[in-house]
């Protein structure tokens, strides 16, 4: 079964919105208003998200935090104890990326026991993480949604389908530098990313295009290359924000 069989038109809908949303982010504020609006899609009861940069060993060297919900006394706990070289799941994102259902996380690795029991008392036991690793490579995004989270496949497709413009969004606002607009960027490759951001397969862009979908594949990797990202997903939400395409 599809996971897109879990999220239903409403969530669509929604998810679009933003989308949109995301693309204009340029402020903490506005980060804040965005984190807010997953609420009209996934329940929880505390989010927070961070930008961090790493060193060649994964440690932490500097981290700009951008705080929802969390409880400023176990976000202090966490800062005064270094919590993030314990922490499994600050570990799990900043070395591989991607989507952290926290049960699996703390089932792989377990964490320590003054640790979880902390944890537990703030009800920050359970949730989801997600991240993306930055263009130049040397950190990236950790976003946070704990509490009353519903484990399952619709919460999880809708997040990563979230995952690049979230990033995007954070990057901007705990960096304030405005995506810029690359030189290299041809007609073609806009209509590439067009249709990347409608959802279309290679196969059909490479119907659409009159070329293979092989080549398709190329171009797609040439222009998250061009904007210093890693994946077609994340050239789609970079290109939205940097108002190369539009929704």
């Amino acid at each position: 079964m599809s996971d897109d069989t879990f999220v239903s038109h409403c969530d669509a809908l929604k998810i679009a919105e933003l989308i949109e949303q995301a693309a204009a982010v340029r402020s903490k504020e506005e980060m804040l208003d965005l984190m807010l609006g997953m609420r009209g899609l996934i329940t929880f009861e505390y989010g927070t998200s961070v930008f961090a940069s790493v060193d060649g060993e994964g440690k932490l060297k500097r981290a700009e935090a951008i705080n929802l919900t969390y409880p400023m006394e176990w976000l202090h706990i966490y800062v005064s104890r270094s919590f993030h070289e314990v922490d499994p799941i600050f570990k799990e994102n900043f070395a591989s990326y991607g989507l952290q259902y926290w049960d699996d996380t703390f089932r792989r690795c377990p964490a320590p026991r003054d640790f979880l029991s902390l944890a537990t008392d703030f009800r920050l036991e359970r949730g989801y993480s997600l991240g993306l690793r930055d263009g130049l490579g040397n950190g990236g995004s950790l976003i946070s949604f704990a509490g009353n989270v519903e484990h399952h496949p619709r919460t999880e497709r809708i997040l990563q389908r979230l995952l690049p413009h979230l990033h995007q969004a954070l990057t901007m606002a705990a960096t304030g530098t405005p995506p810029e607009q690359p030189d290299s960027i041809v007609p073609g490759s806009l209509e590439l990313l067009r249709r990347l951001k409608d959802g279309d397969s290679f196969w059909d862009i490479s119907m659409a295009l009159g070329i293979s979908e092989g080549a398709v594949i190329s171009l797609t990797d040439e222009i998250a290359a061009r904007l210093g990202v890693a994946s077609s997903r994340q050239a789609v939400a970079k290109a939205l924000a940097s108002g190369l395409i539009t929704l």
